[in-house]
């Protein structure tokens, strides 16, 4: 009984953090909403890069959008067939490179483990309708000065003839990666996180060792 309940937590944790990615990529998608910055802005973080064979990069800033203070986005997609590796290898070992440590198990949900394969999540339909959700991978990364990157990978594009549903394409890879500075809303989460997972942070083990699945 106890399993069960856990499962369905998981689950439910796991269908919000689906809707966060749709809602990301639907808001960076809509151009009558949503202005595009494909040029770097001068002090755009660092840290956040796109592979070169990356295409429709766009930055996002607390300036020049209604991001929250002390956050950055880069988004951008690459043409490249399921799964995609070389793009999530790229982004591993860049910012592994720079002395980021992934964690194992999701920032806003210290509970649950992250998944280094590929998610997908089967969402009810009704009769005649023809509805397709993302595949996707999510992972969190923090550095040594408690500043935190979130990961988002889906395979999927909203539907051009219908605005409000999502259709699945194996050959487009979405990605957004969303920078917290030091002083972000997100640092009480991160005191959470190293308080239920102090083992991560053990300068003695491996800090970049992916969790087993």
């Amino acid at each position: 009984m106890k399993k069960s309940i856990k499962l369905l937590v998981i689950l439910s944790i796991s269908i919000a953090l689906c809707c966060l990615v749709v809602i990301r990529l639907y808001s960076t998608t809509k151009e009558k909403v949503y202005k595009r910055h494909p040029i770097r802005p001068v002090d755009f973080p660092e840290i956040l890069i796109a592979p070169e064979w990356a295409v429709s990069l766009n930055h996002s800033t607390p300036s020049n959008t209604q991001r929250m203070p002390n956050t950055y986005g880069l988004t951008f997609i690459v043409h490249t067939p399921f799964p995609s590796e070389d793009t999530r290898n790229f982004i591993k070992e860049h910012l592994s490179s720079k002395g980021w440590h992934r964690l194992n198990f999701h920032l806003l949900n210290p509970q649950v483990p992250i998944s280094l394969g590929p998610l997908g999540l089967e969402w009810p339909k009704r009769k005649g309708e023809k509805k397709e959700w993302p595949i996707y991978w999510m992972e969190d990364w923090l550095s040594k000065n408690e500043e935190s990157i979130s990961v988002n990978c889906a395979y999927g594009r909203l539907n051009k003839n219908e605005p409000n549903l999502f259709e699945l394409d194996l050959n487009i890879l979405n990605v957004t990666l969303t920078y917290h500075e030091r002083n972000s809303w997100v640092r009480s989460d991160i005191a959470r996180y190293k308080q239920l997972h102090p083992e991560e942070f053990d300068e003695s083990n491996d800090a970049n060792k992916p969790p087993s699945e």
